[in-house]
C-alpha cells in the first residue's frame, strides 16, 4: 500500500521513504510547537471512510476485505470525491454479507474484465 499512498500524496516512489509515508498514512505530531500540533494521516480523513457496517473490525483491525479501485493514477491524483468502480475481495461470503454486499454467490456477481483487473493492479503496484 505504500506505492499507491506515495502516488496519491505526490511523494517519491523510488526509493520509498517509509518514515514519510507512515506519517502521511497514519498522521504525526509536531512537538516543536507548544502545545504539540497533531496532523491527521490519510487514514483519519473523512473522505477515506468507507460507509459499510463493521468497517473497524473487517477493514482496519483484522482485514478480511480488500478493495481495489479500478482507476488509473491520473484519475486518483485528480480525484474530487466522484464515484468509481472497484473490485471487492472478501475472504468469505459471510464477510461479504456483513459489509452489506448482497450478491454473494458466483452467479449473482459481476466478473471484472481483464482490462479492469490490470488497471486496478497497475495502481496497486
Amino acid at each position: 500500500w505504500d506505492y499507491p499512498a506515495c502516488a496519491v500524496l505526490g511523494l517519491s516512489m523510488s526509493p520509498v521513504d517509509t518514515v514519510v509515508v507512515r506519517k502521511a498514512e497514519l498522521g504525526c505530531y509536531d512537538h516543536s510547537s507548544q502545545p504539540a500540533v497533531r496532523y491527521p494521516g490519510i487514514r483519519n480523513l473523512l473522505c477515506n471512510i468507507i460507509r459499510v457496517s463493521n468497517q473497524g473490525a473487517l477493514f482496519d483491525k483484522s482485514p478480511h476485505v480488500i478493495i481495489f479501485p479500478i482507476c488509473d493514477l491520473g484519475f486518483v491524483k485528480g480525484w474530487a470525491g466522484q464515484a468509481y468502480d472497484a473490485i471487492v475481495l472478501c475472504n468469505s461470503a459471510s464477510v461479504a454479507r456483513r459489509i452489506g454486499m448482497t450478491a454473494t454467490t458466483l452467479d449473482e456477481t459481476e466478473n471484472a474484465t481483464i482490462s479492469e483487473i490490470n488497471k486496478a493492479l497497475g495502481l496497486a503496484s
